[in-house]
């Protein structure tokens, strides 16, 4: 029965961490799109360029 729990804990731990790494991986795409539009929006890359 002990070894059970622990192989469960492990898997549940398991699937927690992946959860939080993809979680993070999508907030950060979807973060970095939105600043990037919002930037693109405001001009803030053009006055940046150096043409």
């Amino acid at each position: 029965m002990v070894l059970w729990s622990v192989v469960l804990l492990a898997f549940l731990a398991t699937l927690a961490t992946f959860g939080r790494v993809a979680l993070t991986i999508m907030l950060g795409i979807v973060l970095g799109w939105f600043l990037g539009y919002a930037a693109a929006k405001m001009g803030f890359l053009r006055e940046c360029s150096y043409h």
